[in-house]
């Protein structure tokens, strides 16, 4: 019997193909799952910010960007989110100033 504690978030199922996608190098297919589960929760953080994770990898930086600003001016506190922001700054530092 799950406590309420371990219940996990439908999100977490959504965003799993997100993740499986951007893990394998399918960065298009990541950004076009994004958009499909945007259409539907247009509210969702971290979809937003796995999609921006696609685009700075196909060479999008400035929408990457954007997007990104967008969701941390928002100041998302789930976990999520907030993990998939780090992943995508720590990259854009890592393009932009090269390799260290």
């Amino acid at each position: 019997m799950a406590t309420r504690g371990h219940v996990q978030d439908p999100n977490d199922r959504r965003l799993r193909p997100i993740y499986d996608y951007l893990d394998n190098g399918n960065n298009k297919m990541a950004i076009q799952q994004a958009d499909k589960l945007l259409k539907k929760h247009k509210d969702l953080h971290c979809a937003k910010v796995l999609k921006a994770i696609g685009l700075q990898r196909t060479g999008k930086q400035e929408e990457a960007f954007t997007l990104a600003q967008e969701v941390a001016a928002l100041e998302p506190t789930d976990d999520n989110s907030l993990q998939a922001l780090t992943i995508l700054y720590r990259e854009m530092h890592r393009r932009w100033h090269g390799s260290v």
